[in-house]
């Protein structure tokens, strides 16, 4: 049976990629589009659009419509980013993060107006929530903050960002949004009973903003 598979067609292999090498291959799907991404704008990229390449490599045709046979920094990669009429799980997480209640919650609702998986939300809060208790813990246990940055990728705004909500928030307070989120997510997928995941996420905001 094996013999007849492999005399028929081929074998297509496929490896997970990881996080950190999310700027590489954008970096090369960018050259592939005459593209060249600088590092900053190829880091700023994947962390926007993490578990999204599909909104990634959108970007990256319309920049290459916008700049052809340029090279992207950081400028025109933000007005290209910006000029998108939606928000993202990205969006929402820098408001809560900073603390900015009102504003977060504002987030939320344009959000579920424009029909967001609450999934692809929560897994964004997750990513987000979880890397600041790791930053809270490398700053417990004194970690030179230039190694910080490089392992939790803090360019740009959010280092300040996520400095601010380390210092912010509580260790205990970050422990029960991280216990409260995966519950959240398993809500979403249905794995879970509970309140309507959208009254649901707008406590877990508004916790997570005061």
């Amino acid at each position: 049976m094996m013999k007849t598979i492999e005399s028929a067609g081929v074998f297509l292999y496929a490896w997970a990629i990881g996080a950190e090498q999310i700027p590489q291959v954008l970096a090369q799907r960018a050259r592939d589009l005459g593209l060249w991404l600088s590092s900053a704008a190829a880091v700023q990229l994947a962390q926007r659009y993490q578990g999204n390449l599909l909104g990634a490599q959108q970007i990256l045709h319309r920049l290459s419509f916008l700049y052809p046979q340029s090279e992207i920094q950081l400028e025109q990669l933000s007005e290209v980013v910006s000029d998108q009429s939606h928000l993202d799980g990205f969006d929402l997480c820098e408001r809560w993060l900073n603390g900015q209640k009102r504003e977060a919650l504002h987030a939320l609702v344009r959000l579920k107006a424009e029909d967001a998986e609450p999934v692809a939300l929560l897994g964004i809060v997750l990513y987000q929530i979880r890397s600041l208790a790791g930053i809270q813990n490398a700053l417990a246990r004194q970690v030179d903050k230039n190694q910080i940055i490089r392992e939790f990728q803090l360019w740009n705004k959010r280092e300040t960002t996520m400095f601010a909500a380390a210092r912010r928030l509580k260790p205990r307070q970050v422990e029960q949004l991280i216990q409260q989120a995966a519950y959240l997510d398993r809500l979403s997928k249905g794995q879970a009973k509970g309140e309507d995941i959208w009254n649901a996420l707008w406590h877990w905001v508004n916790k997570a903003a005061g």
